[in-house]
C-alpha cells in the first residue's frame, strides 16, 4: 500500500484520463454512426416481399432481350428498390433497336412492380471500342412511364 501512496496524484488523474477517453470514444462513434444498429435502408422496402420480381420473370426477360441476337449478354442486378440491367450489344446494334430493349423489361413487369421498382439500364457494346453511340443508360422512375436516356 505504501506503493500507492506516493503517486497518488498521479493515478487518480490517469484513471479519471483514461474514463474520460473512453466516454469521448463512445461520444464520437456516436456522431460519426448513429444508427449502426439500423438496416441500411431503413424502413424504404416495406412492402418488397409483395412486390418481389420471381427469377422466372427475370429468366423470361433476359431470354427475350438475347432473341433479338443483337446481344452478348444481359446482367441483371436488384439494390434495394432499384432494378439494374446491363445489356451488352454486338457492334453493329442501331441505337434504336438498343433503346427498345428496355421497353421488353417494361412489358414483362407487371403494373404493380414497374410503380414499386426503379428501373436502370446500362446499354454497353465491348466490341465496338471507342464508339461514339455507346455506353448509354436508361432510367425509369417508379412514378414515370417511359425511360430517359443518357445523350
Amino acid at each position: 500500500m505504501k506503493f500507492l501512496k506516493k503517486p497518488k496524484f498521479k493515478i487518480i488523474f490517469l484513471s479519471i484520463f483514461v474514463v474520460i477517453m473512453i466516454l469521448a470514444f463512445f461520444g464520437i462513434k456516436g456522431l460519426i454512426y448513429p444508427n449502426s444498429s439500423i438496416d441500411l435502408y431503413g424502413n424504404r422496402l416495406e412492402g418488397i416481399e409483395e412486390f418481389s420480381i420471381k427469377n422466372d420473370t427475370i429468366t423470361n426477360i433476359k431470354e427475350l432481350i438475347t432473341k433479338t441476337e443483337k446481344t452478348n449478354s444481359v446482367d441483371y442486378y436488384l439494390t434495394g428498390r432499384i432494378v439494374k440491367f446491363i445489356i451488352d450489344v454486338k457492334k453493329d446494334t442501331e441505337l434504336v433497336d438498343a433503346k427498345s430493349m428496355a421497353d421488353n423489361i417494361i412489358d414483362k413487369l407487371s403494373e404493380d412492380q414497374q410503380s414499386f421498382y426503379d428501373i436502370e439500364v446500362f446499354i454497353t457494346s465491348k466490341d465496338s471500342d471507342g464508339s461514339e453511340l455507346y455506353p448509354i443508360i436508361g432510367s425509369k422512375h417508379k412514378d414515370s412511364l417511359t425511360f430517359v436516356w443518357t445523350k
